[in-house]
């Protein structure tokens, strides 16, 4: 795939797996590693990446510095679901649905196997380490995992390898980070869909039971760009200013915000729906979904506030509109909010 469609000169399989692990110490794949332009990694579950790439008590391989080095010197490094997950230094999610991460908290463990609610979980001591501060997760919108993303950082940002930042990349697409560790680190989207930002620099939490308010939300799409250091959004130039332009007169609720697997059939990416719903709408600044699993219910308010914004503009490549916003509040709680119908 890589030599037949996007053009790559050769490809070397690293041969470095979960039953191969010998293989992160062998000479001839470290000098091999140190031949090439760039890395791949695959999806499937990030701990079993871990695994392969680590020595006992987490001291990094031979393979995996000479990764590193080869990525200080030039290289790009990318991936796939879990193979995006697993880049990160910072804690880093290894399963579970929104609903129950916001009912149950998150577990400090890298697998939950005997929780029949697929019970939120994470590696305290992180991923790869290839970029730091924020925490990764992929698959996004159409799983429905901003419930998760937002209360696994909520739980861990006081950790030594916790975050404020959380950036959740949807199928399809890209986001492409440039200058890491610098003051100039900032990324692109490319793709279908889009990238989801949640900030918690001014969340307010409690827990027992778990609420938030105040999480600052974004949500980029083909060509924008986000400035890391500033917090800042750049709109693609072709899209123009959706404010005074929307399409609707109000704003869409959900009863399955977060997308429940066990809702048949499936409704994919509400969340997302709903969010550029809002800022789509003439007449309305505020609007709420609500999880399909009960017991309790779990509810998501959406205000566009003082310095929200929004952009639109047809896909350059799929065709269809795309919304973009920046600045939106998030709050998540137990209550119900009969304004909105649900």
């Amino acid at each position: 795939m890589f030599v037949n469609e996007y053009g790559a000169a050769s490809t070397y399989y690293v041969p470095i797996t979960v039953n191969t692990t010998d293989k992160n110490s062998d000479p001839d794949v470290v000098d091999s590693i140190q031949q090439q332009t760039g890395f791949f990694f695959g999806d499937g579950e990030q701990t079993r990446i871990i695994e392969s790439w680590f020595l006992s008590g987490r001291v990094e391989s031979p393979a995996l510095i000479a990764l590193k080095d080869t990525y200080a010197a030039g290289a790009v490094i990318g991936g796939t679901g879990a193979g995006t997950t697993c880049l990160s230094s910072t804690v880093m999610v290894t399963g579970g649905l929104s609903w129950s991460g916001l009912v149950y908290g998150s577990c400090n463990c890298t697998s939950h196997p005997d929780d029949p609610n697929d019970g939120l979980t994470y590696d305290p001591d992180g991923g790869l380490g290839v970029i730091d501060d924020v925490v990764l997760d992929t698959h996004f919108s159409e799983s429905g995992r901003e419930g998760r993303l937002i209360r696994l950082l909520a739980d861990t940002m006081g950790l030594s390898r916790g975050a404020e930042v959380g950036v959740g990349v949807d199928e399809n697409t890209a986001f492409v980070v440039y200058d890491i560790g610098t003051s100039s680190q900032r990324g692109t989207v490319l793709g279908e869909n889009g990238v989801f930002f949640a900030d918690m620099d001014h969340a307010h939490i409690h827990f027992n039971p778990f609420d938030i308010e105040h999480v600052d939300c974004h949500y980029l799409t083909e060509k924008d760009e986000y400035n890391f250091l500033r917090d800042e959004v750049t709109y693609a130039s072709y899209k123009k200013n959706l404010i005074g332009d929307e399409m609707n007169p109000n704003a869409e609720t959900s009863s399955d915000v977060f997308s429940n697997p066990t809702r048949q059939p499936r409704q994919y990416g509400e969340f997302r729906r709903v969010a550029v719903n809002l800022l789509d709408s003439r007449d309305d600044s505020h609007t709420c979904g609500r999880s399909y699993m009960s017991g309790p219910y779990y509810y998501v308010d959406f205000t566009q506030i003082e310095k929200s914004s929004a952009a639109y503009g047809n896909h350059p490549n799929y065709g269809h509109r795309l919304i973009s916003y920046e600045d939106i509040h998030i709050d998540i709680d137990q209550s119900s909010h009969p304004n909105c119908g649900l």
